[in-house]
């Protein structure tokens, strides 16, 4: 700190000392202004800020784009005027070039089907993710999922995605912990889709030892202080449907599984294909893993999370990833993605 930062400092209250500090701090530190922005709740003053610090084509991940400001007061409104009004707007004033911005808007609509198909179908990425993580469980701790878990997020009298999410990551916490207590380990690979009858609801693949079965499922649902009822006083076959299977050679647990996740992952895009080694030729890829004929061609509603509580690895793609990155799953679970 320079000899005239520090005369300022000593001449000053300590509450002008710290507004000036924060002032400079947000004129420097680039995480430290979005984050700034982030905490004001007023739309109109929110714009105010991000034109002071010179933020209007920078969206919430500091990526330079088309960021309208929110709101309708006066201060979005010369933001706007700033910007411009539609992405057209913004182009032309950026680039200047009629072919140039045609052939942007192109590939924008292109971004925006390819999303709005995404949110309905899986990728080939996620639907690898569900088949890794299946793999990993039993290459690294030789174990096959056993349970098949359905939380409908409706029935259990839940409406928001946020509420949604702290149940499943307070299940995943507690579920590990409590097969820890009696023992045993506990891994879970899930997803998240939306469907008409049930809305959203998370499927889960788990490993739940045959020996406590009745204790876990009491646990789980069907006890007087089962998870479920302590947390949403709804505890129903419906709410919270529960298998889990006691297979006895691994030929008949590996076919098991397979058969789950094949059901898991009955939302992949019927538009994706791959070269079948045998042939040559270029085949939908649910054709080549085998997925039943009720199964295909079948939408998700949304993209699916994948996790497991215990630190198990696999290589799925998420919205945002190039390629596929290693991840090692918590037990914090991730909301639905709306469709």
């Amino acid at each position: 700190m320079s000899a005239g930062r520090r005369c300022l400092r000593r001449s000053l209250t300590d509450a002008h000392v710290q507004e000036i500090t924060m002032s400079i701090r947000y004129e420097t530190n680039e995480p430290d202004r979005h984050a700034f922005l982030a905490s004001i709740a007023d739309p109109e003053d929110r714009a105010r800020w991000r034109r002071e610090f010179g933020m209007l084509e920078e969206d919430e991940d500091g990526k330079i784009a088309f960021a309208p400001s929110a709101g309708s007061g006066p201060e979005a409104a010369l933001n706007r005027a700033i910007l411009g009004h539609t992405l057209e707007d913004y182009l032309h004033h950026t680039l200047q070039d009629a072919e140039t911005v045609a052939e942007t808007l192109r590939e924008a609509e292109l971004d925006r089907m390819e999303e709005a198909r995404a949110a309905r179908f899986l990728t080939r990425g996620e639907v690898q993710g569900v088949y890794d993580a299946a793999s990993c469980l039993g290459q690294v701790y030789g174990l096959t999922c056993n349970a098949f878990i359905t939380i409908a997020y409706q029935t259990l009298g839940l409406d928001d995605p946020a509420a949604e999410t702290k149940l499943l990551t307070d299940f995943l916490k507690e579920a590990g912990d409590q097969m820890e207590r009696w023992g045993y380990p506990f891994h879970a690979i899930y997803v998240h889709e939306h469907s008409r009858e049930r809305g959203r609801h998370t499927h889960m693949l788990a490993t739940v030892d045959v020996r406590v079965k009745a204790r876990f499922v009491r646990w789980v649902r069907d006890g007087k202080k089962s998870f479920f009822w302590r947390h949403c006083r709804v505890a129903t076959p419906e709410a919270v449907d529960i298998q889990v299977k006691g297979t006895r050679t691994p030929t008949t647990k590996a076919l098991w599984q397979y058969d789950r996740v094949m059901y898991m992952t009955k939302g992949l895009d019927p538009t994706v294909t791959d070269r079948d080694l045998e042939t040559g030729q270029v085949t939908p890829l649910y054709l080549l893993l085998g997925l039943k004929e009720r199964w295909q061609d079948r939408p998700a509603g949304v993209i699916p999370y994948l996790g497991a509580p215990q630190g198990l690895c696999a290589k799925p793609r998420f919205p945002g990833q190039i390629g596929n990155a290693a991840v090692c799953f918590c037990d914090q679970a991730v909301s639905h993605r709306p469709a």
